[in-house]
């Protein structure tokens, strides 16, 4: 299992953020954008990279009622 990204090359706080995650270049792509063509990074992240980079330090609140809209049965 992959999680692909493809942030624009001009989204530095976005590329920084990804790749802090673990997320490497796995090439480029000109698209257009707002009619001109721009550059997009592709990134990608493997389940065993994201495995070997996740931390336990996230902390989940006010899910409260949301949960069944998502699907989730309660007990």
């Amino acid at each position: 299992m992959t999680s692909r990204y493809w942030p624009f090359a001009d989204n530095a706080p976005s590329l920084a953020v990804s790749r802090k995650l673990g997320y490497v270049d796995d090439g480029i792509e000109i698209r257009s954008r707002r009619g001109l063509p721009a550059t997009l990074v592709r990134l990608r992240l493997s389940r065993e990279a994201w495995l070997a980079r996740r931390g336990d330090t996230a902390t989940v609140t006010g899910l409260d009622g949301v949960s069944e809209l998502l699907g989730a049965r309660g007990p």
